[in-house]
């Protein structure tokens, strides 16, 4: 099985693995009652946007013009040459430095373009009828005004969440899509973490190598282009109040699912395969992909996914003694 932390988990319980309640409520016979599609975790950001004060970025307009594409096709230059994530850097938060010195709970991911509704509505498939009305309504007002304007975006990542989610079934179609309940900033450390995180991304406006880039440093937020006074509804705009506003109402999911088929002993409760991805109970069946991870790692889980694979292939390998 290689469904990934989504669809593993929904072929599993669809065949008869997973949680007794859930198996029942579907009228699917149980072949062994495991906790399939509990623990989820996924990383999740926000997003604190910054104006520069001229063309030291890339915009909207260069974004979308052919040529752009054009000189990408032909010469393999321009902005398509990079993933849009132009820059990372990892910090620890304070509660984290004195948990774990010298381990960070924070990514953060700089994307190099003044973004806008649609853009954003496309790139983290945001449904626009989700959005509230108060950001619909900052971000679509400055839509086309901000074509031209050069600008970029720090989402500072949640990298170790102890919210933790859980996948079910949405019946026993095979063709219906599961239900995934991420629970995000569902315990309160995440929140007081990702506030603390988006204070110090705001923070770095004040640097002299940012403050002689920027448009706007003498405001609580500096961008025009998604004014903080439309879009918070407290009067205090650098307040805490503001902040987990701005935090779960500009947040976004990082696609980073894991744990809901997580590996460890039989003994263990939590877990659904064993140190070789074995399924607990359940012979000639094993789970490789980033579902079997029992926490999610500390960046992206494209690479541990890759070695998962690979180390599951070089098991297979030896139990059936081939070369």
């Amino acid at each position: 099985m290689s469904a990934g932390a989504i669809g593993s988990a929904k072929l599993m319980m669809l065949s008869g693995i997973g949680p007794k309640q859930e198996l029942n409520k579907h009228k699917i016979p149980i072949l062994a009652e495991l906790p399939v599609g509990q623990g989820l975790q996924d990383h999740f950001g926000t997003r604190v946007d910054f104006q520069l004060n001229g063309p030291h970025g890339t915009n909207v307009k260069t974004v979308e013009s052919p040529l752009t594409s054009m000189k990408y096709l032909a010469l393999k230059k321009g902005p398509f040459v990079t993933s849009g994530i132009d820059t990372q850097a990892f910090i620890a938060t304070k509660a984290q430095a004195k948990r774990q010195p010298g381990v960070p709970d924070i990514q953060l991911l700089t994307f190099g373009v003044a973004g806008n509704i649609r853009i954003e509505t496309d790139m983290f498939n945001y449904r626009e009828d989700m959005l509230t009305d108060s950001i619909k309504r900052s971000l679509e007002k400055s839509d086309e005004d901000i074509k031209d304007e050069n600008g970029f975006a720090i989402v500072p990542v949640l990298l170790h969440p102890k919210s933790k989610g859980n996948v079910t079934l949405h019946s026993s179609n095979p063709l219906h899509n599961p239900i995934i309940h991420p629970n995000y900033l569902d315990h309160p450390d995440d929140e007081a973490a990702l506030i603390e995180a988006r204070r110090f991304a705001l923070s770095l406006k004040d640097a002299p190598s940012f403050k002689k880039l920027l448009l706007h440093t003498d405001t609580p937020y500096p961008s025009e282009r998604n004014p903080v006074e439309t879009m918070c509804p407290f009067e205090k705009k650098d307040s805490t109040d503001c902040e987990r506003w701005l935090t779960r109402n500009l947040g976004m999911n990082i696609y980073h699912p894991v744990a809901t088929c997580r590996m460890g002993r039989v003994s263990d409760p939590t877990t659904v395969v064993d140190a070789r991805l074995r399924v607990h109970g359940i012979s000639g069946l094993r789970v490789i992909d980033a579902s079997i991870m029992r926490n999610l790692p500390s960046g992206n889980t494209n690479a541990p996914t890759i070695m998962i694979g690979e180390k599951g292939a070089d098991m297979i390998k030896e139990d059936w003694k081939l070369k």
